[in-house]
């Protein structure tokens, strides 16, 4: 650890280390080329920031007054292939560099806790979490402090976030039911993880940034989206859905995202697209494929005014087939009861004769 600490101050020492990004990566070899990039190797990385702002500290009041300017320029940060790495050290991090307003987490295989993101880093715009399989949840978006919302951009690609599984049933008196199914069973409750979608789905509404634009891909526990997506509605210009291969359902509440500019729906499986996509902004850029898609028909994908006119068309026909089933139904109604109850019928002889009987017992 003190050699890695050690390469560290020497890099940042270095005088083309002036960067406002840098990258944190867990593999020796550099895999962001672009950035400026410290190695840790392996190491925990809270262990090793701990230990690289002990060392900045007791270096030379100059040199140390250099590095410290250096870390707080950094406003972009990426976090890459730490496969041990369970809580994300924002404490540690925040130390060394305060003024991150950019969050890049990638191929952190056991990462689950990342509560204290928005407590530790009050301005950030963006945030892309990719392959980071351990977040279930947006639950991380609803510890935001009041006013500290700035996200603008934020992207999830490949983590397992969880929309309108089944709820599993786990007897909990059973002594075989685990405290870790027990965790499993409120985690994959739709109740429950429809509520912190729409609390998440709150807290991003109230960001200061005058647009949102959400990105979601490559997320298989993904079954429909939520319909407390409508809380977006005046802020996200760009959603982003692609690659959700067993997304089956999209929430009718998409049509009141009126400020929505870009909406890509990829490679689902979605079958029927709601009506309510007609009511977009004639200008909405929307691009629609999957190989399950039935409605609309591809000809209809092109433009959002082909979009409008095939959904027009189509509430036209359904309104007119249900006027002309209340008029068949009438007619039938009419033509049932004139033929039971009119002279000759069975209704009408059934009667007869039940008159007739009730008659001669009377008589």
């Amino acid at each position: 650890m003190e050699d890695l600490v050690n390469t560290a101050v020497q890099q940042l020492q270095e005088n083309h280390f002036s960067e406002t990004r840098l990258s944190l990566s867990g593999c020796d070899s550099t895999v962001d080329s672009i950035w400026p990039s410290l190695q840790t190797s392996g190491q925990d990385l809270s262990t090793f920031l701990d230990c690289l702002h002990s060392r900045i500290h007791d270096l030379e009041e100059s040199s140390r007054i250099l590095l410290l300017s250096r870390l707080r320029r950094i406003m972009e940060i990426s976090i890459l292939h730490h496969d041990t790495m369970r809580t994300l050290p924002t404490r540690a991090l925040a130390n060394l560099c305060p003024n991150i307003r950019c969050f890049r987490i990638e191929r952190c295989k056991v990462l689950s806790n990342i509560q204290s993101l928005f407590l530790e880093f009050g301005n950030i715009w963006m945030l892309q979490l990719h392959d980071c399989p351990q977040i279930t949840s947006l639950d991380f978006i609803t510890n935001c402090p009041l006013n500290h919302m700035h996200i603008s951009h934020l992207s999830i690609r490949n983590c397992g976030l969880v929309s309108a599984l089944e709820q599993k049933k786990i007897d909990y008196n059973s002594e075989r039911s685990s405290k870790r199914q027990r965790r499993e069973s409120k985690t994959n409750d739709p109740s429950y993880t429809q509520d912190i979608w729409t609390r998440a789905f709150s807290v991003l509404s109230q960001t200061t940034s005058n647009h949102v634009e959400l990105s979601i891909t490559k997320c298989e526990n993904m079954f429909s989206i939520p319909s407390s997506i409508r809380l977006l509605a005046s802020k996200i210009t760009l959603l982003h859905l692609t690659n959700l291969i067993n997304l089956t359902h999209l929430t009718s509440e998409i049509g009141s995202m009126q400020q929505l500019e870009v909406f890509l729906l990829l490679d689902t499986a979605i079958k029927h697209l709601p009506m309510e996509i007609g009511r977009l902004g004639i200008n909405c850029l929307v691009q629609v494929s999957g190989k399950e898609l039935i409605s609309p028909p591809k000809c209809f994908l092109g433009s959002m005014h082909a979009l409008r006119k095939y959904f027009t068309k189509k509430k036209f026909r359904i309104w007119r087939g249900f006027i002309r089933l209340s008029i068949l139904l009438r007619y039938a109604r009419n033509r049932a009861i004139e033929r039971l109850y009119k002279p000759g019928g069975k209704g009408y002889i059934k009667c007869r004769e039940s008159f007739e009987s009730k008659a001669s017992e009377h008589s």
